[in-house]
């Protein structure tokens, strides 16, 4: 049994988890949780886990549990505004840093982009503007040394 102290916001980290099934109580005092919404599982070791709990009056409930590096890297992106006329940006709010590749292909996998840039600090923004790319749907894809997420676009 582990037991952690949230900092503030309500965030901590245990590191060296083994993979397995494991129960998850959160405490506060004076409010009961729902422990069927408490098991989670993990696939391998270092797997990151995000998880969402939800806390009333009326109980603690666990909303979400995202154990997925691309799941974590796909939902910490913001790409807008999407349909687009000559530009869009992104943004990125994560703790991953480092190299991170942008493409930009065709439906049928046609690259028409390809760039990369350093991500070194939790909050990244980037905008593309005037890439020559054709009308309709086209793929962004960013790629990090272990994670890759993919958007659709639409170009006005």
């Amino acid at each position: 049994m582990t037991e952690v102290i949230s900092d503030t916001n309500g965030d901590f980290q245990i590191d060296g988890i083994p993979e397995g099934e494991y129960r998850l109580q959160i405490e506060v005092t004076g409010v009961a949780m729902d422990l069927g919404s408490a098991t989670i599982n993990i696939d391998a070791e270092g797997t990151p886990v995000v998880l969402t709990a939800m806390v009333s009056a009326d109980g603690i409930v666990l909303e979400e549990v995202v154990t997925s590096l691309d799941e974590i890297f796909t939902n910490s992106i913001t790409v807008y505004p999407n349909p687009f006329d000559h530009k869009f940006s992104l943004t990125l709010e994560n703790e991953l840093m480092g190299r991170i590749e942008v493409r930009i292909f065709t439906t049928d996998g046609r690259v028409l982009y390809m760039d990369a840039f350093n991500k070194d600090n939790l909050s990244f923004k980037f905008r593309m503007e005037n890439i020559d790319v054709p009308s309709g749907l086209i793929m962004l894809q960013l790629i990090h040394k272990d994670a890759t997420a993919i958007y659709r676009l639409i170009r006005k």
